[in-house]
């Protein structure tokens, strides 16, 4: 799956779930991205995950979510908490 990310990604942040013991380590995760030459970092947290993505765009560029329904429905939630505080 790392190739395949790396196919299409320009950069990548690696975090987890925290409590979350079935999830792979992301500095684990990094280091085996990191031989496909491509550019990574870890967060902490969601957070500070999608912090450092929002940080690293511009208006033409995507963010894209991606790791388990657990992950994802973790950053679905800590969006619709920015939201709601608009």
């Amino acid at each position: 799956m790392l190739r395949e990310v790396a196919s299409a990604a320009d950069k990548v942040i690696f975090t987890r779930v925290p409590g979350s013991t079935r999830a792979a380590d992301p500095k684990d995760l990094q280091r085996r991205y990191s031989e496909t030459g491509k550019m990574s970092q870890v967060a902490e947290d969601i957070p500070s995950a999608l912090n450092q993505a929002a940080r690293a765009v511009n208006r033409e560029d995507l963010i894209c979510v991606t790791g388990s329904l657990y992950l994802v429905a973790e950053v679905k939630k800590y969006l619709a908490t920015l939201a709601s505080k608009k």
